[in-house]
């Protein structure tokens, strides 16, 4: 009896999908956030976002609260706080706290072997979501990311890398470390090319915009990462390799002699 009620909760949430919601429909997400079960409410939740309920972020906030209490039990694999924390960010709270919450929560659960975190995804739709919150300025903003930076899970990592890139200048230096540090084990090569397509965006729009600092900070950024390059060439020499060496060096030589004529042409002009 209680599978076949699950699974009727379940076929009357589905049957919403891609359909206009009227007032009853409305009912039914907003009772299906009370619901106890994990599934039903993750599934309300995807519901909320889709249809842009904004007037449902009030049950959203309740429903999230709950699952934080006896999280192993109440929510494994934190499927709820997934898709609560994902449609409050897309439904526009922007309280900071319900967030940071999200960030700093583990949740280690039974594997095969011992016990894994499983709110990994949590953490990185709370990162990207701090961005929009009320009451950080970006300096808070990249003291909290430090930690997630670092995170065990490399989807909180990339999320924080995102998040990190719409700070703009005054993430670069800690954009820069994170791309240059070397560690062990090696960082994921999808994390280190979002830390290196942030930098470009950052650079590109201050060079766009004909900002000095976007000139010098691109000579430094890609003269400091030549060295790695060289080394990498020196244990392992591949024709990509020498390629980007190449190009990167290129992209140096460019800058610093449009950076040398520049200062020249200002003297002329005093």
């Amino acid at each position: 009896m209680t599978n076949r009620g699950f699974d009727e909760q379940m076929a009357a949430l589905d049957a919403l999908k891609g359909r206009e919601l009227n007032a009853d429909s409305v009912a039914l997400i907003r009772k299906s956030l009370a619901n106890r079960n994990n599934f039903i409410v993750a599934k309300a939740a995807r519901l909320a976002e889709d249809n842009g309920r904004s007037d449902l972020v009030t049950d959203l906030l309740a429903a999230y609260d709950r699952f934080f209490g006896n999280a192993e039990k109440t929510d494994p694999q934190c499927w709820a706080k997934n898709a609560l924390s994902r449609a409050l960010a897309r439904l526009g709270c922007g309280d900071k706290d319900v967030f940071l919450r999200g960030l700093r929560h583990h949740q280690l659960e039974p594997t095969w072997g011992g016990r894994s975190d499983s709110a990994g995804t949590l953490r990185a739709n709370c990162a990207h979501a701090l961005i929009a919150c009320n009451g950080l300025d970006n300096q808070e903003l990249l003291v909290i990311l430090l930690d997630t930076l670092v995170d065990e899970d490399k989807t909180v990592r990339l999320e924080t890398v995102r998040a990190l890139a719409q700070l703009g200048e005054i993430a670069v230096p800690v954009l820069r470390l994170r791309a240059m540090i070397h560690s062990h084990p090696p960082e994921e090569p999808e994390v280190l090319g979002q830390c290196y397509s942030a930098l470009l965006a950052i650079e590109g729009v201050g060079l766009t915009m004909q900002k000095r600092w976007a000139e010098y900070l691109t000579v430094i950024i890609t003269a400091s990462l030549l060295p790695f390059e060289i080394y990498e060439l020196t244990q392992r020499l591949t024709v990509s390799g020498v390629i980007v060496t190449l190009i990167n060096l290129a992209i140096v030589i460019y800058l610093v002699v449009r950076l040398v004529k520049n200062r020249h042409r200002k003297k002329r002009k005093h």
